[in-house]
């Protein structure tokens, strides 16, 4: 949704795309994916479930 709305604001609004735009939109992104779990941790950095 994020990728959408700045894309729309930039046809449509006539917004400019920024660093900071694109920073924070690769920071949601990033957040999303390692939520959903596209992104995993290494081994080594994951927590044992308790036995």
């Amino acid at each position: 949704m994020p990728a959408i709305a700045l894309f729309y604001g930039a046809v449509f609004l006539g917004e400019e795309i920024s660093l900071r735009a694109l920073l924070g939109l690769a920071l949601i992104l990033t957040g999303v994916a390692g939520v959903t779990g596209v992104l995993r941790l290494p081994e080594r950095f994951r927590r044992q479930p308790p036995s």
